[in-house]
């Protein structure tokens, strides 16, 4: 489902597999756990203790980019967005510690850094690290935010959100959204990337 690298050159990759032969490089976990969920890294460090996700369902990872290397989030289907400052080790609930997080996003681009969490039917954006999250506004109530996608260099607080009913804009770092002319309402948007 996900994949995100540090700057060092950490990749950490999460989903699900019932593959007993997943590769893995210094894992957090060598086999995929009875609900088939795997959140694995690779690092020319030490092997990474394994965080037990046990049916938790991981659907993305995001890397703080903005504090030294270690920092990253989990979402997860059913347990919300959680959080490790140490490369793996331990990991926290976040303020959103409950509940379907399909997705989330990272960019350091923007002062102060800003993570942006796909919920079961808006976004949501903290720039405290996932202590505070704001509701943006602007996507229709009730629909499935499937992806978020922070803007790059060139345009750092363009922020898209691909959801059940077509794919939406924000120019001010995920404060609001509207829909992108040019793509019909009632259009589902799996994956802008």
């Amino acid at each position: 489902n996900t994949i995100a690298v540090d700057a060092p050159g950490n990749v950490f990759v999460g989903g699900t597999t019932d593959y007993s032969g997943f590769p893995t490089v210094n894992p957090f976990q060598t086999e995929p756990t009875p609900g088939g969920e795997v959140i694995a890294g690779s690092s020319a460090a030490a092997s990474v203790p394994y965080a037990n996700w046990n049916n938790k369902g991981v659907t993305g990872t995001a890397v703080d980019t903005s504090v030294p290397p270690g920092t990253f989030y989990v979402a997860t289907l059913a347990d919300g967005l959680w959080k490790t400052t140490d490369g793996g080790s331990t990991f926290n609930p976040t303020s959103l510690a409950s509940g379907n997080v399909p997705t989330v996003g990272f960019t350091s681009l923007t002062s102060p850094a800003r993570l942006f969490v796909g919920a079961a039917d808006n976004v949501s954006v903290s720039t405290d690290g996932g202590s505070t999250f704001a509701s943006a506004t602007g996507i229709p109530s009730g629909q499935s935010v499937y992806r978020v996608i922070p803007g790059d260099a060139s345009s750092p607080l363009l922020v898209f959100s691909c959801t059940g009913n077509g794919l939406f804009r924000s120019t001010n770092g995920g404060q609001t959204f509207s829909g992108v002319v040019g793509i019909p309402a009632g259009i589902e948007v799996y994956d802008g990337t």
